[in-house]
């Protein structure tokens, strides 16, 4: 080759390293221009995605808060309530009719069930009548409970009192036969309170409470028992003048008996200082007391958990 063509050929190799030098940095951003697209995405869908998630996380959180809040109003409804489901079957109705309203059939026939009577059954079989679907399968197998349990309380409840009247049959004419039988006589009339056989257990209150008066006194804590029992009794059976007078004159006894306590025990005491002081004024004292007539027999219990200090109009007014 001749001198000119290499001069010729040596420029244009020389241009041609220049053009692959350049082509190299359009390769490199060729190749990175990928991994970038991608981040530049991802930085778009940040702000939705951090959206979508406190969307999320706000939700269920405002979900869990509306749950306690409604299982709270249905607790201060249902508290409401349980006054209501301890009184007459009128009101046990209602209260079971109102809780399933309120709250839903589940929970009415729940209460239905702990609080059984008649009542309660009859608001059972009126939200069976009226539900669909669920709410009417558990209405029905709650009314079935209701019904079982009455039956298995009303089977102890017949036991119990053909146990008192045999032992009212069987006792004698003495102090302690008689202090049984007037305790007897106030168990078996529990039976029927609990029955709402006001009728027959008021005279069985009435024979207890003369004996009572007969054995302990008429200011005796038995027959303020008995008075409140039977205040119980003329209140459910509509006689407020009776129930009024019967619970006056019980707590005029409660209050003989706190006031005449220091009493008493003053009295005692001051008989110990003498008997240590004298023999003799012992003696006397022991013979004033051996000449007591002495109280046996069986205390009455308290004639129902429903039974308190209140007056009628106190009680329909709760």
């Amino acid at each position: 080759m001749t001198e000119p063509e290499t001069k010729t050929a040596e420029p244009e190799q020389k241009s041609a390293e220049l053009g692959s030098k350049s082509a190299e940095p359009e390769t490199k951003s060729a190749t990175s221009s990928p991994s970038k697209d991608v981040w530049d995405k991802i930085a778009a869908l940040s702000p939705l995605i951090s959206g979508l998630l406190i969307f999320v996380v706000g939700g269920y959180f405002t979900f869990t808060y509306n749950e306690q809040q409604i299982k709270l109003q249905e607790l201060q409804t249902i508290e409401k309530f349980i006054p209501h489901l301890m009184g007459n079957e009128q009101s046990k109705r209602a209260s079971i009719l109102a809780l399933s309203s309120l709250t839903n059939a589940r929970t009415a026939s729940k209460f239905a069930q702990i609080f059984a009577s008649t009542g309660t059954v009859s608001a059972l079989r009126s939200i069976s009548h009226d539900a669909v679907g669920n709410d009417k399968a558990i209405a029905d197998q709650a009314l079935a409970d209701a019904l079982d349990r009455i039956a298995e309380e009303n089977s102890t409840l017949t036991n119990v009192e053909v146990s008192y009247k045999s032992k009212l049959k069987s006792t004698q004419a003495t102090d302690s036969d008689r202090a049984d039988t007037a305790y007897n006589l106030n168990r078996l009339a529990q039976i029927y309170v609990i029955r709402k056989q006001y009728d027959l257990a008021e005279p069985l209150l009435k024979r207890s409470l003369l004996m009572y008066r007969d054995l302990y006194g008429s200011d005796s804590p038995p027959c303020a028992d008995v008075l409140k029992s039977l205040s119980e009794i003329h209140y459910e059976q509509g006689k407020n003048d009776l129930a009024e007078a019967d619970l006056k004159k019980a707590r005029a006894i409660q209050e003989k008996l706190i006031l005449a306590k220091p009493v008493s025990q003053a009295v005692d005491s001051g008989n110990t200082g003498n008997s240590g002081n004298s023999g003799n004024s012992g003696k006397d004292s022991t013979t004033s007391t051996d000449k007591q007539p002495e109280k046996t027999g069986k205390q009455p219990d308290s004639f129902s958990a429903q039974t308190t200090d209140q007056t009628p109009a106190q009680k329909s007014s709760n």
